[in-house]
């Protein structure tokens, strides 16, 4: 009876290990399966690991340039705004010249129109006083030519008293102071109209450049004389 339940109890145990031992083939299978999915899991996360560090990669390369990239827009944003300004500035202080050279130009032209007022109330002094002086011209080469021709009327009656000889030695005396007062007048009249040539000939220079040619005419006058 004992060795029945023990046959049975092998046979039991052996229908048992059987099992376990099917169990553990299919488990170890499963296993050797799992073992080989797991490599080829491995080896696609290695796969994606690595397409992932070269994309990071790439990714850093590329944030990398276009860091560059705006940095380097920034600096010639900086630079162009720099240069706008310099340009800016160099306008304003163009406007600023420009300005004060404006306001010197106005205040010079404002002087310039007070000395050209003054300097026409001068001009039409100088011309009164210059027809003052040509009416005294006048007034002088009018005695003058009395003078001359008192002299010349003396000289030719001295020569008809000379030639006479009928006259005495006392009137032929007077005749000589008179003619000599006569001398002194005409002389004391070209002295006067030269005086008056000459501030004529210096009030022409101050008024135009013909005056030149004006006081040759009147020295060749006075030559004639």
């Amino acid at each position: 009876m004992q060795i029945a339940e023990m046959s049975k109890n092998l046979q039991e145990v052996e229908k048992t290990r059987k099992q376990v031992q099917r169990e553990k083939s299919d488990l170890q299978a499963a296993l050797e399966e799992m073992e080989g999915s797991l490599k080829h899991e491995e080896g696609k996360i290695l796969r994606v690991q690595l397409e992932l560090n070269q994309l990071k990669s790439e990714l850093d390369c590329k944030i990398t340039e276009k860091e560059e990239e705006i940095e380097q827009l920034k600096r010639n944003s900086q630079r162009a705004a720099k240069a706008m300004q310099s340009v800016l500035d160099a306008e304003i202080r163009s406007r600023n010249v420009a300005l004060r050279l404006k306001k010197k130009m106005e205040r010079d032209l404002s002087e310039m129109e007070i000395q050209l007022g003054h300097s026409n109330r001068q001009v039409a002094e100088t011309q009164k006083h210059l027809c003052s002086v040509q009416s005294q011209l006048k007034d002088s080469q009018l005695h003058l030519g009395d003078a001359l021709r008192s002299s010349e009327d003396l000289k030719e009656q001295l020569a008809l008293v000379e030639r006479r000889n009928g006259l005495s030695l006392e009137e032929s005396e007077e005749r000589k102071v008179a003619l000599a007062r006569t001398e002194c007048t005409r002389k004391l009249a070209e002295h006067e109209l030269l005086e008056a040539s000459d501030r004529v000939q210096l009030l022409h220079s101050h008024m135009c450049p013909s005056s030149l040619h004006s006081g040759s005419t009147l020295e060749a006058g006075r030559t004639q004389a």
